[in-house]
Protein backbone atom coordinates (compact mmCIF):
# COMPACT_ATOMS: atom_id res chain seq x y z
CA UNK A 1 0.00 0.00 0.00
CA UNK A 2 2.84 2.38 0.78
CA UNK A 3 4.34 1.81 -2.61
CA UNK A 4 1.07 2.63 -4.28
CA UNK A 5 0.68 5.80 -2.23
CA UNK A 6 4.12 7.09 -3.26
CA UNK A 7 3.46 6.55 -6.94
CA UNK A 8 0.18 8.42 -6.74
CA UNK A 9 1.81 11.22 -4.77
CA UNK A 10 4.50 11.58 -7.38
CA UNK A 11 1.96 11.86 -10.14
CA UNK A 12 0.16 14.57 -8.25
CA UNK A 13 3.34 16.58 -7.97
CA UNK A 14 3.89 16.44 -11.74
CA UNK A 15 0.36 17.60 -12.37
CA UNK A 16 0.94 20.49 -10.01
CA UNK A 17 4.00 21.62 -12.02
CA UNK A 18 2.11 21.53 -15.30
CA UNK A 19 -0.74 23.54 -13.83
CA UNK A 20 1.64 26.25 -12.59
CA UNK A 21 3.31 26.55 -16.02
CA UNK A 22 0.20 28.00 -17.66
CA UNK A 23 0.19 31.43 -15.94
CA UNK A 24 3.93 31.76 -16.54
CA UNK A 25 3.39 31.61 -20.31
CA UNK A 26 0.60 34.15 -20.07
CA UNK A 27 2.80 36.56 -18.15
CA UNK A 28 5.55 36.33 -20.80
CA UNK A 29 3.12 37.65 -23.46
CA UNK A 30 2.36 40.81 -21.51
CA UNK A 31 3.63 43.97 -23.37
CA UNK A 32 6.82 45.49 -22.07
CA UNK A 33 7.05 48.95 -20.59
CA UNK A 34 7.83 50.55 -23.96
CA UNK A 35 5.09 48.62 -25.73
CA UNK A 36 5.14 46.50 -28.87
CA UNK A 37 2.09 47.91 -30.67
CA UNK A 38 4.12 49.75 -33.42
CA UNK A 39 6.50 48.30 -36.05
CA UNK A 40 10.17 49.12 -36.31
CA UNK A 41 10.68 50.25 -39.97
CA UNK A 42 13.70 50.95 -42.15
CA UNK A 43 13.52 52.77 -45.50
CA UNK A 44 16.14 52.20 -48.21
CA UNK A 45 16.58 53.87 -51.60
CA UNK A 46 17.12 52.49 -55.09
CA UNK A 47 19.06 54.12 -57.90
CA UNK A 48 19.48 53.87 -61.67
CA UNK A 49 21.72 56.16 -63.72
CA UNK A 50 21.15 56.74 -67.44
CA UNK A 51 23.52 58.30 -69.94
CA UNK A 52 22.39 60.27 -72.98
CA UNK A 53 21.65 58.25 -76.12
CA UNK A 54 21.73 59.48 -79.71
CA UNK A 55 19.67 61.80 -81.88
CA UNK A 56 19.75 60.18 -85.31
CA UNK A 57 18.25 60.06 -88.75
CA UNK A 58 17.82 56.30 -89.05
CA UNK A 59 17.13 56.53 -92.76
CA UNK A 60 15.16 58.26 -95.49
CA UNK A 61 13.42 57.34 -98.71
CA UNK A 62 15.21 57.74 -102.02
CA UNK A 63 12.41 58.99 -104.24
CA UNK A 64 11.87 57.83 -107.80
CA UNK A 65 9.43 59.86 -109.91
CA UNK A 66 9.77 57.73 -113.04
CA UNK A 67 6.64 55.79 -113.97
CA UNK A 68 6.88 52.51 -115.86
CA UNK A 69 9.15 53.19 -118.81
CA UNK A 70 9.43 56.98 -118.69
CA UNK A 71 7.31 60.07 -118.21
CA UNK A 72 6.21 61.31 -121.63
CA UNK A 73 6.79 65.01 -122.12
CA UNK A 74 3.56 66.97 -122.47
CA UNK A 75 2.72 70.50 -123.61
CA UNK A 76 1.28 71.32 -120.20
CA UNK A 77 2.71 71.40 -116.71
CA UNK A 78 3.53 67.96 -115.33
CA UNK A 79 3.03 66.55 -111.84
CA UNK A 80 4.71 63.25 -111.10
CA UNK A 81 4.19 61.41 -107.83
CA UNK A 82 6.76 58.98 -106.49
CA UNK A 83 6.47 55.33 -107.41
CA UNK A 84 6.67 53.44 -104.07
CA UNK A 85 7.59 50.25 -105.89
CA UNK A 86 10.75 51.97 -107.15
CA UNK A 87 11.56 53.92 -104.00
CA UNK A 88 14.34 52.65 -101.79
CA UNK A 89 15.83 53.51 -98.42
CA UNK A 90 19.15 55.11 -97.56
CA UNK A 91 20.19 54.24 -94.01
CA UNK A 92 21.82 56.74 -91.71
CA UNK A 93 25.13 55.85 -90.14
CA UNK A 94 25.90 58.38 -87.43
CA UNK A 95 24.18 60.14 -84.59
CA UNK A 96 24.82 62.78 -81.99
CA UNK A 97 24.27 63.19 -78.29
CA UNK A 98 23.29 66.78 -78.86
CA UNK A 99 26.15 68.82 -80.29
CA UNK A 100 26.19 68.10 -84.02
CA UNK A 101 23.80 67.77 -86.91
CA UNK A 102 23.21 64.37 -88.48
CA UNK A 103 22.85 64.63 -92.26
CA UNK A 104 21.71 62.01 -94.74
CA UNK A 105 21.93 62.47 -98.51
CA UNK A 106 19.21 60.20 -99.87
CA UNK A 107 20.50 60.20 -103.44
CA UNK A 108 24.09 59.34 -102.73
CA UNK A 109 26.39 58.28 -99.93
CA UNK A 110 25.40 59.39 -96.42
CA UNK A 111 27.02 62.63 -95.31
CA UNK A 112 29.35 61.49 -92.57
CA UNK A 113 30.36 63.06 -89.30
CA UNK A 114 33.31 61.47 -87.56
CA UNK A 115 32.95 59.79 -84.15
CA UNK A 116 29.77 58.89 -82.28
CA UNK A 117 28.63 55.76 -84.07
CA UNK A 118 25.55 53.86 -82.93
CA UNK A 119 23.47 50.93 -84.21
CA UNK A 120 20.37 52.18 -86.02
CA UNK A 121 17.05 50.59 -86.76
CA UNK A 122 15.69 50.18 -90.28
CA UNK A 123 13.13 52.88 -91.20
CA UNK A 124 9.50 51.87 -91.03
CA UNK A 125 7.90 54.60 -93.15
CA UNK A 126 8.10 55.94 -96.70
CA UNK A 127 9.59 59.21 -95.55
CA UNK A 128 12.17 59.86 -92.85
CA UNK A 129 12.75 58.01 -89.60
CA UNK A 130 14.17 59.94 -86.64
CA UNK A 131 15.17 58.53 -83.25
CA UNK A 132 15.74 60.72 -80.20
CA UNK A 133 17.31 58.84 -77.31
CA UNK A 134 19.05 61.82 -75.72
CA UNK A 135 16.75 61.68 -72.70
CA UNK A 136 16.51 65.47 -72.54
CA UNK A 137 13.12 66.05 -74.21
CA UNK A 138 14.75 69.15 -75.71
CA UNK A 139 12.99 68.76 -79.06
CA UNK A 140 14.41 68.78 -82.58
CA UNK A 141 13.71 69.99 -86.11
CA UNK A 142 14.14 68.28 -89.46
CA UNK A 143 15.13 70.37 -92.50
CA UNK A 144 15.45 69.38 -96.14
CA UNK A 145 17.98 70.89 -98.54
CA UNK A 146 17.47 70.02 -102.19
CA UNK A 147 19.67 70.50 -105.22
CA UNK A 148 18.53 71.17 -108.76
CA UNK A 149 17.60 68.19 -110.94
CA UNK A 150 20.05 67.83 -113.81
CA UNK A 151 20.36 65.41 -116.71
CA UNK A 152 23.98 66.11 -117.61
CA UNK A 153 23.10 68.84 -120.07
CA UNK A 154 19.93 70.54 -118.88
CA UNK A 155 18.68 71.84 -115.58
CA UNK A 156 15.01 71.15 -114.87
CA UNK A 157 14.36 74.88 -114.40
CA UNK A 158 11.39 75.99 -112.40
CA UNK A 159 10.71 72.52 -111.00
CA UNK A 160 9.87 71.83 -107.36
CA UNK A 161 9.21 68.85 -105.12
CA UNK A 162 6.12 69.16 -102.92
CA UNK A 163 6.15 67.33 -99.59
CA UNK A 164 2.55 67.31 -98.38
CA UNK A 165 1.68 67.60 -94.71
CA UNK A 166 1.89 64.17 -93.16
CA UNK A 167 1.96 62.37 -89.86
CA UNK A 168 4.34 60.88 -87.32
CA UNK A 169 3.93 57.38 -85.96
CA UNK A 170 5.81 57.49 -82.69
CA UNK A 171 6.90 54.02 -81.67
CA UNK A 172 7.37 54.85 -77.96
CA UNK A 173 4.58 56.04 -77.96
CA UNK A 174 4.73 59.65 -76.76
CA UNK A 175 3.64 62.98 -78.23
CA UNK A 176 4.41 62.82 -81.98
CA UNK A 177 6.34 65.33 -84.02
CA UNK A 178 4.52 67.66 -86.41
CA UNK A 179 5.16 66.76 -90.07
CA UNK A 180 4.48 70.00 -91.91
CA UNK A 181 6.14 69.22 -95.24
CA UNK A 182 7.10 72.01 -97.64
CA UNK A 183 8.24 72.85 -101.16
CA UNK A 184 11.79 72.03 -102.21
CA UNK A 185 13.40 74.00 -105.04
CA UNK A 186 14.86 71.71 -107.69
CA UNK A 187 15.12 74.07 -110.66
CA UNK A 188 16.73 77.34 -109.66
CA UNK A 189 19.02 77.25 -112.70
CA UNK A 190 22.15 77.83 -110.67
CA UNK A 191 24.72 75.94 -108.69
CA UNK A 192 25.52 72.95 -110.90
CA UNK A 193 29.12 72.59 -112.05
CA UNK A 194 29.86 70.11 -114.83
CA UNK A 195 32.83 68.39 -116.35
CA UNK A 196 32.33 66.47 -119.60
CA UNK A 197 28.55 66.80 -119.22
CA UNK A 198 28.69 65.08 -115.81
CA UNK A 199 27.52 66.97 -112.72
CA UNK A 200 30.35 67.26 -110.23
CA UNK A 201 28.96 69.72 -107.72
CA UNK A 202 25.38 70.12 -106.60
CA UNK A 203 24.79 73.32 -104.67
CA UNK A 204 22.17 73.05 -101.96
CA UNK A 205 19.14 75.26 -102.34
CA UNK A 206 17.57 76.98 -99.30
CA UNK A 207 16.50 74.76 -96.43
CA UNK A 208 12.87 73.96 -95.70
CA UNK A 209 11.73 72.86 -92.24
CA UNK A 210 9.58 69.77 -92.77
CA UNK A 211 9.05 68.39 -89.25
CA UNK A 212 9.35 69.62 -85.66
CA UNK A 213 9.23 68.04 -82.22
CA UNK A 214 8.77 70.88 -79.71
CA UNK A 215 10.52 70.79 -76.37
CA UNK A 216 8.33 69.57 -73.53
CA UNK A 217 8.37 69.18 -69.78
CA UNK A 218 10.20 66.12 -68.51
CA UNK A 219 8.27 66.28 -65.24
CA UNK A 220 4.75 65.55 -66.44
CA UNK A 221 3.89 62.15 -67.87
CA UNK A 222 2.78 62.17 -71.49
CA UNK A 223 4.43 65.45 -72.46
CA UNK A 224 7.57 64.01 -74.00
CA UNK A 225 7.69 65.15 -77.60
CA UNK A 226 9.33 63.28 -80.45
CA UNK A 227 11.39 61.06 -78.17
CA UNK A 228 11.99 57.45 -79.08
CA UNK A 229 11.61 56.44 -82.72
CA UNK A 230 9.49 58.53 -85.09
CA UNK A 231 8.33 57.34 -88.51
CA UNK A 232 7.73 60.60 -90.39
CA UNK A 233 5.55 60.07 -93.45
CA UNK A 234 4.57 62.83 -95.88
CA UNK A 235 1.04 62.85 -97.22
CA UNK A 236 2.44 62.71 -100.75
CA UNK A 237 5.63 63.58 -102.61
CA UNK A 238 5.20 65.21 -106.02
CA UNK A 239 7.63 66.52 -108.64
CA UNK A 240 6.17 69.60 -110.35
CA UNK A 241 7.57 70.51 -113.80
CA UNK A 242 6.51 73.64 -115.72
CA UNK A 243 5.41 73.32 -119.35
CA UNK A 244 8.10 73.56 -122.00
CA UNK A 245 10.99 72.82 -119.63
CA UNK A 246 11.60 69.07 -119.68
CA UNK A 247 14.17 67.67 -122.08
CA UNK A 248 14.69 63.99 -122.84
CA UNK A 249 16.90 62.26 -120.31
CA UNK A 250 17.15 61.12 -116.70
CA UNK A 251 17.38 63.93 -114.17
CA UNK A 252 19.05 63.39 -110.83
CA UNK A 253 19.57 65.50 -107.78
CA UNK A 254 19.98 65.28 -104.03
CA UNK A 255 18.04 65.92 -100.86
CA UNK A 256 20.03 66.41 -97.69
CA UNK A 257 17.96 65.86 -94.57
CA UNK A 258 19.36 67.96 -91.72
CA UNK A 259 18.35 67.05 -88.18
CA UNK A 260 19.03 69.85 -85.70
CA UNK A 261 19.16 69.59 -81.96
CA UNK A 262 16.65 72.34 -81.23
CA UNK A 263 13.00 72.78 -82.21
Amino acid sequence: MKTSTKIFSGSTTLLTVITLASPMVALAATPSAVGNTSNDTLTTTTQATFGAGYLTIDGATKYNFTPTGAAAITSTAMSLKTDPTKDSVTLGTLGTTGSFNDNVDVNGSPVTITAMTAPLAAPTADGVQVTDNRGSNAGWSLYAYSTDLYNGSYDLKGSTISLATGSDTNLAPVAPASVTGGTLLTGTGAGVSTTDSTPTTYALNPAVKVATAPAGSTLAAGTFSGTGTNALAFGSVTLNVPAGIAQVGTYTGKIVWDLTTAP
